[in-house]
């Protein structure tokens, strides 16, 4: 945080999110190891590394910031030429918002199946989170169903089960 626009941010202000998300992506990568067959892996293998390396240089940049001596220019005071702590200030009922969607959506997957959620997180999210119009919102949601549809059947992808599957016939 800034007090009286002469002093820079801590580097290390947020950086409890970056660890959870380390966490997060370390125990993903380690339960992927374990799907079979060995295709299944692929993708939440390649996602969870690509997210632990990037949150790696996150507190690599962090510690090296740490390491120089404060600069207190009017571009870093203002925030415009430091983009490391862009998010150190947002307040924890913005984070938990954000959350409650993810988690939304992972609760969505489990009973509606992942096709049917995706399209309702995206009508849902743009409707209230973007301020779109009900009908753009929804539209939205059924392209993303048919394309996650398309996807399914171009890849031939099997789809996790959920308790209620609404798309059973379709797919």
């Amino acid at each position: 945080m800034m007090d009286s626009g002469n002093t820079a941010a801590s580097p290390w202000a947020g950086a409890w999110l970056t660890l959870l998300i380390l966490v997060v992506c370390a125990a993903a990568f380690a339960i992927a190891t374990g799907f079979v067959p060995a295709t299944t892996r692929y993708f939440p293998l390649i996602a969870s590394g690509v997210c632990i390396v990037v949150t790696l240089i996150d507190l690599a940049r962090r510690a090296l910031a740490a390491k120089r001596p404060h600069r207190t220019s009017s571009a870093s005071v203002q925030g415009q030429g430091d983009l490391l702590n862009e998010a150190a200030d947002a307040p924890p009922a913005a984070i938990l918002k954000y959350a409650c969607w993810f988690f939304g959506f992972l609760v969505g997957i489990w009973l509606v199946s992942l096709v049917v959620a995706s399209g309702l997180f995206v009508a849902a999210f743009l409707w209230r989170e973007a301020k779109a119009r009900w009908w753009t919102a929804l539209l939205s949601g059924a392209v993303v169903i048919g394309l996650v549809i398309l996807a399914g059947n171009v890849f031939h992808i099997r789809w996790p089960a959920s308790l209620v599957d609404p798309l059973k016939a379709f797919l």
